[in-house]
């Protein structure tokens, strides 16, 4: 009986060893999001591939379901089992994480609504069943086909060239957060290019309002879009920006005076096209000016923010937020730090709060009660002006650390150098060698202890900001910041921020 058996396994073997030998030996990735009406057609086009990878974000339609029954293989695109998380504006690692869950060397992506025209298959399985392949990386021209049947051969953008299918081997990696693009060696690894062409399918919706559509994205665009450098923001959002307009002008121009209207875009898509340039430009620069220190500060204090608000936030900048966030202190209004950091990948908030009458989602005291989630929970914690206030900074830590997921991020702001604020009470002020004693102790792992503040006149000045109107801020605030600057220019090592600090960001992480 056991020959028999054994027989009969290594009979299976071959038949599943030649019916995997008709495949094309190429691993093909596709992000969905509630996909089921369009990943069929994805589905039946790739489906002489020997692997298929859907990466979903945890659809509440029939996507998995439509995605298993291909017998395609799916895989979550963050590690959490909440409903529709949407990756807009984290493409790059979403796809990533795709191709590296890949098995084979030659490596596909696309989306769930796009297709190749016709012999576009079959150029691949010649283009990766070739021993000795002249490219390892490949772009495909694009083009546009609308679900109604509505064909365009000549538009400004067309053809256009993405790189879609890339041998393991050159290394390559996604980069972009809205608009995702494969980046390698093109030196040491030229790129070919393929005679079929990649097909990106609009909706008639779509179509219609594709000005609305585009908006989103350049919304989007500017939010992820961050620029530490002067240079890099006139690089990528003047520059680049400039240059992508004037040349796609150019070729709108250039495609109606050599093809008429005849199977040419219309012109309200390529304006839409312009107009999403013109928004960004707009927009990125708006963002740089009233992130700019006295553009903030003079619009913060307006809002009513103090001096140690206003620093505390600014520390937060181009800090990232995601996944499932828990805000101890936080009430049903969301606090001023939501202004300052960043929200790229999919988040949702639980707020904590000792007093009903701030309409928290849950309602304890974490320095005497375990909150009602489950270990791990977390993926951020923001702890903002709350460990002066509990009575057991100890018991309060480690229920934090508790409910963070592993490399879970802790986001603390404390302070220090400030008057005695009990709401409803205020038991203490630490050093940054204090907090780093009380979150290790804890089981945190300190990223960073970060100092805010300028110096000795602010600290001193703070004690009576709160009696100062909000329209004088505007002068007093300033006058003694830049005395701290002068005072800091003479003695550095004296008079600092470091010594006279408002406060501390802490961030500290779960190991």
């Amino acid at each position: 009986m056991e020959w028999y058996q054994d027989s009969l396994r290594r009979s299976k073997l071959k038949v599943y060893n030649a019916e995997n030998m008709q495949k094309i030996p190429c691993s093909v990735s596709i992000i969905t999001l509630n996909s089921d009406r369009d990943l069929p057609r994805a589905l039946e086009l790739v489906k002489h591939f020997a692997e298929v990878i859907v990466s979903d974000g945890n659809s509440t339609d029939t996507t998995r379901d439509v995605a298993r029954a291909a017998g395609a293989k799916v895989m979550s695109q963050y590690d959490t089992d909440e409903p529709n998380t949407r990756c807009v504006m984290d493409k790059a690692a979403v796809r990533q994480r795709a191709f590296d869950a890949s098995t084979y060397d030659w490596r596909l992506f696309l989306d769930s609504d796009d297709t190749f025209s016709e012999g576009g298959i079959e150029e691949i399985r010649r283009i990766v069943t070739d021993s000795h392949p002249p490219y390892l990386g490949y772009r495909f021209p694009t083009y546009v086909v609308v679900d109604d049947g509505q064909r365009f051969h000549h538009a400004a953008s067309e053809p256009g060239y993405q790189v879609r299918l890339v041998h393991k081997s050159v290394g390559a990696r996604f980069k972009g957060h809205v608009h995702e693009r494969l980046v390698f060696d093109g030196t040491k690894f030229p790129i070919g290019t393929a005679r079929s062409a990649y097909e990106f399918h609009w909706d008639t919706e779509r179509f219609k309002n594709f000005g609305s559509f585009l908006k989103r994205y350049a919304e989007w665009e500017v939010y992820s879009d961050s620029f530490p450098t002067l240079s890099s923001y006139f690089r990528w959002a003047v520059f680049f920006r400039i240059k992508a307009f004037l040349g796609y002008a150019l070729s709108v121009v250039r495609a109606y005076v050599k093809w008429g209207r005849e199977g040419t875009m219309p012109l309200r898509i390529e304006f839409a096209w312009l107009w999403y340039h013109v928004s960004i430009f707009v927009g990125a620069f708006w963002k740089a000016f009233s992130r700019s220190l006295p553009v903030d500060f003079l619009v913060e204090c307006l809002r009513g923010k103090d001096s140690y608000r206003f620093f505390s936030n600014r520390t937060l900048l181009n800090h990232e937020a995601y996944g499932r966030i828990i805000d101890i202190g936080g009430g049903k209004k969301r606090g001023s730090h939501y202004r300052y950091l960043t929200f790229r990948r999919w988040h949702r908030v639980v707020t904590v709060d000792i007093d009903p009458k701030e309409q928290p989602d849950i309602v304890a005291d974490i320095a005497t009660e375990k909150l009602p989630l489950v270990d791990g929970y977390a993926n951020t914690v923001f702890l903002m002006n709350v460990l002066e206030h509990v009575s057991d900074v100890g018991v309060t830590l480690r229920e934090t650390h508790r409910i963070l997921a592993k490399d879970g991020i802790a986001y603390a702001v404390v302070p220090f150098l400030v008057n005695v604020h009990p709401t409803p009470a205020d038991f203490r002020r630490m050093t940054r060698q204090g907090l780093q004693k009380e979150f290790e102790r804890a089981g945190f792992t300190c990223d960073t202890i970060l100092p805010f503040g300028t110096g000795p006149f602010l600290a001193g000045y703070y004690q009576i900001d709160s009696l100062v109107p909000r329209f004088l801020r505007i002068v007093t605030v300033p006058s003694v910041c830049l005395l701290d600057v002068l005072l800091h220019l003479v003695r550095p090592r004296l008079f600092s921020k470091e010594k006279f600090p408002l406060g501390y960001l802490v961030i500290a992480r779960r190991i």
